[in-house]
């Protein structure tokens, strides 16, 4: 063979290879979407699917990847925690997000509170940044991947839906003003907000919004996947853009107008969305999964997304953008609903749990003083500079509180944190140590029974819904992948929610954030057979 020959053939070789590997590893689609529906349960999209349009749901789960197992792996699933875990790829005990309120150092706070910025285009004395999350996400690690030419914009009716996700680089961040129906940001990402925002709170779409008033797309008694109305099951809905189905609308709404004026997926620099869909939360908490009003905000939500996916199509183009859509936690069954179906069910008032234990505590003790700080997400936190101030023995005083604990009937485990048990069945145990942070945690974890929540609502403790513990209808989320370069398929293998931010990593040919420990679902980066 000549060297005209040999020269020719390595030629070939390397148009080959280079057109595979430049295709399936090296292409970056030009934007990424991430979607995520606050307190979405799975089985909402098996539930609903006969009445969702061919453009929204049903377009992603035919047209995608749909990851049908995919399940919360840490203690508590709430929402600050499911957005960090989701773009992080890690655990509360890494990212320091334990909660949506938290001890820091003593002091009470909010996951994305920061004094130290002030609220842009609001008045206001504090606002948000985050500064408590102590890991990169996903979309840092674009931004760090393109030298910062990637733009970052997270969107979202809560500040956290927006910030947790954008991450510490973004390039901004917007969130829903509920006092004035405008969208927002902090002085961490900007000093005043973009014309093109200005220009749509000026719109008044909130209130335009709220004053159509939520009339269901159907007649009531054809909504045959729901129970009918209760007034004991349900708190009242639609009385403000929050709690209404035009709260989804707005953000997608205002995510398009991010995507138009900030140009983002017009180049070969990938850019990164994310969208929080928190009216699902909101209502979802006040009537619970089983009401008529879940399904009609669903069913309205499927069209929201299907105009969003048209718009990415005409704006992206069809093959330059990938969307992923799941949820950061689901939501248990109402109460009054499962006690009707004779389902044993119960729940735990924090506050009540709180002056209980110290009571008992002072008496034990003999002591004056408050030796019990707090209860919440199932988690007992001491007043640990009065216990260390007066030299109480700390050890001793949390055993008893266990004791007293698994007392209560509705508690199946109750344990020190530092010594989480032996006994303790997967994957609880590991769900724990997952969120477990010594600097931030409590002291104490209490597992309740299957069906028992903490109330939404004191007042009414069986309307409405909660979630936080580790049982499959608050762990078992949507997760969809679809767009450029994602396979058409059906898995049922288990997979966990901090296998999202590495997985999207490998679509986007980027490092994994710097606390991830979850694993790249390989089936999604498989290139199309037909």
């Amino acid at each position: 063979m000549n060297n005209i020959s040999k020269t020719l053939i390595a030629l070939l070789l390397l148009l080959a290879t280079s057109g595979i590997y430049g295709q399936n590893y090296f292409q970056r689609p030009k934007l990424v979407v991430g979607i995520v529906v606050d307190q979405m349960r799975w089985d909402y999209l098996m539930r609903y699917q006969e009445r969702y349009s061919q453009g929204g749901f049903l377009r992603l789960m035919n047209g995608g990847y749909n990851c049908n197992r995919t399940l919360i792996n840490y203690l508590p699933s709430v929402t600050a925690v499911g957005h960090t875990c989701i773009y992080t790829g890690s655990v509360p005990a890494i990212t320091g997000i334990i909660s949506n309120d938290m001890y820091v150092d003593g002091e009470d706070v909010k996951s994305v509170e920061d004094q130290a910025f002030k609220p842009v285009g609001v008045d206001g004395k504090k606002s948000a940044s985050p500064h408590y999350l102590q890991v990169t996400t996903v979309t840092d690690e674009l931004r760090m991947a393109t030298n910062f030419k990637a733009k970052v914009i997270g969107v979202s009716l809560k500040d956290r839906g927006a910030i947790l996700p954008a991450g510490h680089t973004a390039n901004a961040a917007y969130w829903l003003d509920v006092e004035t129906g405008r969208f927002i940001s902090s002085s961490y990402y900007m000093q005043s907000l973009p014309a093109w925002v200005k220009d749509f709170n000026k719109k008044g779409l909130a209130d335009q919004y709220l004053e159509k008033g939520w009339t269901f797309l159907y007649e009531e008694d054809s909504y045959v996947q729901s129970a009918p109305k209760d007034k004991e099951m349900e708190l009242p809905v639609g009385t403000e853009i929050r709690t209404s189905p035009y709260g989804n609308t707005i953000v997608l709404d205002f995510a398009m107008e991010a995507v138009a004026h900030e140009q983002l997926g017009q180049d070969n620099i990938p850019d990164f969305l994310t969208v929080s869909l928190s009216a699902t939360d909101h209502i979802g908490h006040r009537v619970g999964p089983n009401s008529s009003y879940v399904e009609d905000m669903y069913l309205r939500l499927d069209q929201d997304l299907a105009h969003f996916l048209d718009f990415l199509d005409q704006k992206v183009g069809k093959d330059n953008y990938v969307v992923f859509l799941t949820a950061d936690h689901g939501g248990a069954h109402n109460l009054h609903f499962l006690d009707q179906h004779k389902i044993p069910a119960g729940y735990l008032m924090d506050d009540v749990l709180t002056d209980e234990l110290d009571s008992v505590a002072r008496i034990e003790f003999d002591v004056d003083y408050r030796l019990v700080k707090d209860v919440r997400v199932n988690q007992v936190f001491l007043r640990d500079d009065i216990v260390t101030k007066y030299g109480v023995d700390r050890q001793r005083l949390v055993d008893f509180l266990c004791e007293q604990l698994m007392q209560n009937k509705n508690i199946a485990y109750a344990f020190d944190l530092k010594h989480i048990p032996s006994y303790l069945p997967e994957p609880l145990k590991s769900m724990t140590a997952n969120g477990y942070h010594p600097k931030r945690s409590g002291s104490i974890q209490i597992i309740p029974n299957p069906q028992v929540s903490n109330p939404y609502n004191y007042h009414q403790p069986e309307a409405g819904t909660a979630h936080c513990v580790w049982n499959p209808y608050d762990c078992h989320i949507t997760l969809l992948f679809y767009g450029a370069g994602i396979p058409k398929g059906w898995d049922d293998h288990t997979y966990h929610i901090t296998d999202i931010a590495p997985t999207v990593a490998a679509i986007l040919n980027i490092q994994q954030p710097s606390g991830c420990v979850g694993h790249v679902i390989t089936p999604v980066l498989r290139p199309r057979n037909e």
